[in-house]
């Protein structure tokens, strides 16, 4: 083997991290079919990826509500903002597991299966 090739544990893995990096998720569904290791990191990313989305739409809303409230209440927006640390910290972990080659469920994620 060729130092350039990627041996097929490190192809996973690659496709593993890929699924905690957003839209690139599809990216490790489409080409990590038959792995049950990039499965299930896939599933999780898809889940945080969902869940993100989810966020910004209320986070949106909820913005758009304080400050036609009042704009002295803007400081509980910046509050909110807070909840993206917790998406970033998530995918920080999911990241490490998938270098680790652990298949490690995340908190409050890890529950939810949409891939099999």
């Amino acid at each position: 083997m060729r130092d350039h090739e990627i041996k097929n544990g490190d192809q996973e893995k690659v496709l593993a991290v890929l699924a905690y990096l957003g839209i690139l998720v599809l990216v490790s569904i489409f080409m990590g079919k038959k792995s049950k290791y990039v499965r299930f990191h896939s599933n999780q990313g898809l889940i945080l990826l969902i869940g993100e989305v989810v966020w910004w739409a209320v986070r949106s809303f909820l913005g758009v509500a304080i400050l036609s409230i009042s704009w002295r209440l803007y400081f509980l927006s910046n509050i909110l903002d807070m909840v993206s640390i917790l998406f970033l910290v998530l995918i920080g972990i999911g990241i490490f597991h998938a270098v680790t080659g652990v298949e490690k469920e995340l908190p409050l994620v890890g529950g939810f299966r949409l891939i099999e």
